[in-house]
C-alpha cells in the first residue's frame, strides 16, 4: 500500500538559491534575478547592460545612463520546466542497466515587472530617480505523479493492462514581490570620464505562500493509492527592506567598471522552522504540518567590466562577478556561499539589428548538486521611440538523488529517485522613451 511517510512536518522556505533546482522552489525560493530582456541576453549581466527600472535591484548608478527625460518599461518574464524522475534497473533483454523514468511534469509559469525611470541634466550634473514594480522570488511549483494499477484476466494470469487508479499531487504557489524607488547622480569629469552613484530602496510587500498534497482518485485502490491527508498550508508574510548600493566609472577609453552591494532581508511568518535535511542525500526535505515561512534574501557583491572596442567596430562585451553571501545568515545549516560568472556581448548588424549572446557559470548552495551552467541568446528592435527586446535563456541542470516522495511499505526499489530538469526562461522588455 502507498503511504505518505507520517514525519513531524514542516512548511518552511528559507532562501532564495541561485543554480537549485526547481523543485526546491516550494522551500527554497527562486532567485529570479529579474532584469531587462538586453541584459538577460547579455549573459545577464544586468548591472552594466540593463535598460529598464530593474535597475533599482542590480545597480541603481546605471539609472544615469538612460537617454530620455521619462522612460517606462514594462518586462514579462516566462519559464518553462521539463522535470524527470526515475530509477536505475536492469534491463533483462539486453543486459545492461537503464534508468526507467515513472515521472515526467512539464510546467509553465509567468510574471510580470513595470517601472518609470527619470532623467534631469542640471549643468555638468545628470540627477535621475527611478520607481518599479519588481518580483523577487517565487515559490510556484506543481508534481503529479501518476499512479496505475494492474488487472488479472479470467484465466488467473496476470495482465498488463495497467489502468490509471490516480494522481499524486504537490503544489506550491506564492510570489514576494518588491517596490523599489532610489536615485542616483552622475557626471562626466574631462580627465576621468564618466562617474556615477546611485542608491535603492526596496520593501519586499506582503503576500501569502500556499501549499497542497492530495490523492486525486479515479478508481481507488489500496493497494497501489497512497492514503495520504489532503493537506493545505497557507503563510502569511509581513515585508521587509532591503537597500542596494551602485558605482559606474570609466577606466581606460572604451573601458568602464561597475560595482554593486545588495543587502540582505529577512521574512519570518508564524509557525517557521528549520529547515529539514535529509543526512543522505544533504538536500533539503519536502515535510509539511505546520504553515510557516523563514525566508532569508542573501547579501549581494558584483562588480563588472564592459568593453567597448571602437567605434568602427559595433561591439560591446561585458564581464561580472557575483558573490552570495548565503551562509553568514544560516550559520545552523550546511549551506554554502555562491559564486557566479557572467559574460555577454552585442553585436549591431548593418541592420541595426542587435545580435547577443552570453553564458552564464553558477554554483550551487548544496554540495550535492551540480553547477548550472546557462546559455543566453536574444535581439531587439527600435520602432520610434519604443524599444522591444526579447531574451530567451537555456539549461539543461545536473542529475542528482532524491528520495521518493510517495513511497510505498514494503516496495523493492532504490532508496532515491534519480532526477533530471531542463529549463527555458524567455523575456520579452517594452520601454518608451518620452
Amino acid at each position: 500500500m502507498r503511504k505518505l511517510l507520517n514525519t513531524t512536518a514542516i512548511f518552511t522556505v528559507v532562501i532564495g538559491i541561485v543554480g537549485a533546482q526547481s523543485f526546491f522552489n516550494g522551500i527554497l525560493g527562486a532567485d529570479l534575478s529579474v532584469g531587462s530582456a538586453k541584459s538577460a541576453a547579455m549573459g545577464s549581466t544586468h548591472m552594466q547592460n540593463n535598460n529598464s527600472s530593474t535597475l533599482l535591484h542590480h545597480n541603481p548608478a546605471g539609472l544615469t545612463w538612460q537617454n530620455n527625460w521619462l522612460t517606462a518599461d514594462y518586462q514579462f518574464l516566462g519559464d518553462a520546466i521539463r522535470e524527470r524522475r526515475g530509477y536505475d534497473l536492469k534491463d533483462s533483454f539486453d543486459g545492461y542497466l537503464t534508468t526507467s523514468d515513472y515521472v515526467t511534469n512539464f510546467s509553465m509559469h509567468g510574471l510580470h515587472q513595470a517601472g518609470l525611470i527619470f532623467n534631469r541634466q542640471m549643468n555638468d550634473i545628470n540627477l535621475a530617480g527611478a520607481v518599479a514594480f519588481i518580483p523577487l522570488t517565487t515559490f510556484d511549483y506543481y508534481y503529479e505523479e501518476e499512479v496505475r494499477g494492474s488487472q488479472s484476466f479470467d484465466d488467473g494470469e496476470f495482465g498488463i493492462k495497467d489502468p490509471i487508479v490516480g494522481f499524486h499531487v504537490m503544489e506550491s504557489e506564492g510570489t514576494l514581490n518588491t517596490l523599489s524607488f532610489g536615485g542616483a547622480a552622475g557626471m562626466d569629469i574631462d580627465d576621468f570620464g564618466k562617474f556615477s552613484i546611485g542608491f535603492a530602496l526596496n520593501r519586499i510587500l506582503d503576500s501569502e505562500i500556499e501549499h497542497s498534497i492530495h490523492a486525486d482518485t479515479i478508481d481507488y485502490d489500496e493497494d497501489y493509492l497512497s492514503t495520504v491527508e489532503t493537506y493545505n498550508g497557507k503563510a502569511d508574510t509581513k515585508g521587509d527592506t532591503y537597500f542596494t548600493l551602485g558605482l559606474n566609472f570609466t577606466l581606460l577609453k572604451g573601458l568602464t567598471g561597475a560595482f554593486a552591494y545588495e543587502s540582505s532581508a529577512e521574512i519570518v511568518a508564524a509557525g517557521s522552522a528549520s529547515l529539514l535535511y535529509n543526512t543522505a542525500s544533504g538536500l533539503p526535505e519536502y515535510v509539511f504540518d505546520v504553515a510557516g515561512l523563514n525566508y532569508v534574501k542573501p547579501e549581494k557583491i558584483r562588480i563588472g567590466l564592459k568593453l567597448i572596442p571602437r567605434k568602427k567596430v559595433p561591439m560591446i562585451l561585458s564581464v561580472e562577478f557575483e558573490s552570495i553571501k548565503t551562509s553568514e545568515k544560516l550559520t545552523d545549516v550546511n549551506i554554502d556561499d555562491v559564486k557566479v560568472w557572467k559574460f555577454g556581448f552585442e553585436y549591431m548588424t548593418v541592420h541595426s539589428v542587435p545580435l547577443r549572446a552570453g553564458l552564464i557559470f553558477s554554483e550551487t548552495a548544496f554540495q550535492s548538486l551540480y553547477p548550472e551552467s546557462i546559455f543566453t541568446f536574444g535581439t531587439g528592435k527600435s520602432f520610434g521611440n519604443v524599444i522591444i527586446d526579447i531574451s530567451g535563456q537555456f539549461s539543461v541542470l545536473g542529475t542528482y538523488d532524491y528520495g521518493d516522495l510517495f513511497p510505498v511499505d514494503g516496495d523493492i526499489r532504490p532508496d532515491f529517485d534519480r532526477v533530471n530538469e531542463s529549463r527555458f526562461e524567455s523575456r520579452l522588455t517594452l520601454t518608451y522613451g518620452f
